[in-house]
């Protein structure tokens, strides 16, 4: 199951799923994109005609647009899974719903808004190719970038998408925002990790474990030679006068 992702920053441009959580479930860009893509086809049919040097044309209805984009995602500084935290999200524009009875079937709605200035685009993913740059040691993906294509669905479609995206947004912008920032205060509180002091070798033991053994060896025969020392010195004091006195006594009482 996806993991829950973080509110989006406005700066950023983001993919919302209209009927998979409005607002506080976009999937938003670790960086912006260079470039996007748009595109639209107006269909004209060529009809020949006699004695004339080109054909005549007749128009035949409009077509949809089509957007395309590349998004980055990094997970490198917070050492989580780029696939957890932000692809397997976004396939889930590419599956099937599970709609109520008598409704179609179909993946959900994408909503492509990026601060004010670009305008929103409504579409559907039409295809969905993911390019994995960067792992962990252990294998875990930490960065990619997927390619996107989307195709506008009916006005009516994309007017349903855009209403039920406002409607949401008052709601939930404060706790969205409030969200944003507990979550901000606890990446500073948690730093990533940083990369375990590697263990030493049975050589670099060996070699450690014999200079402490030479240092405690060291230190041993200096005690002993101090104390041999201090004997020595010991004998060679002259005796106190208290205890020549006491010799005397004891001679002159033999007597």
């Amino acid at each position: 199951m996806a993991s829950a992702t973080r509110p989006a920053s406005p700066d950023k441009l983001t993919l919302w799923f209209v009927e998979l959580g409005g607002p506080s479930g976009g999937v938003e860009a670790t960086y912006n994109p260079k470039q996007i893509s748009i595109d639209k086809t107006v269909p004209w049919t060529a009809h020949p005609a006699d004695k004339n040097d080109s054909a005549s044309l007749e128009f035949t209805g409009g077509g949809a647009r089509t957007m395309a984009l590349e998004l980055h995602f990094d997970t490198y500084e917070t050492g989580e899974s780029v696939y957890s935290r932000y692809i397997e999200r976004l396939e889930l524009g590419t599956v099937v719903m599970e709609g109520k009875t008598g409704e179609q079937r179909r993946p959900p709605t994408c909503l492509v808004t990026w601060a004010s200035g670009f305008p929103k685009f409504v579409g559907v993913i039409e295809s969905l190719a993911v390019n994995y740059t960067m792992f962990f040691r252990n294998g875990t993906p930490c960065r990619a970038t997927a390619t996107i294509k989307l195709k506008e669905p009916p006005k009516q479609t994309r007017d349903e998408a855009l209403k039920a995206f406002s409607e949401r947004t008052p709601r939930e912008r404060k706790s969205a925002a409030d969200k944003h920032e507990q979550q901000k205060k606890a990446r500073q509180l948690d730093p990533r990790p940083r990369p375990a002091k590697p263990a030493e070798s049975p050589k670099e033991r060996a070699r450690s474990s014999g200079w402490r053994c030479a240092a405690d060896s060291g230190a041993s025969a200096s005690r002993r030679t101090s104390s041999a020392k201090a004997s020595a010195e010991s004998l060679m004091k002259p005796p106190k006068t208290t205890d020549l006195i006491r010799t005397k006594l004891a001679d002159l009482l033999e007597d």
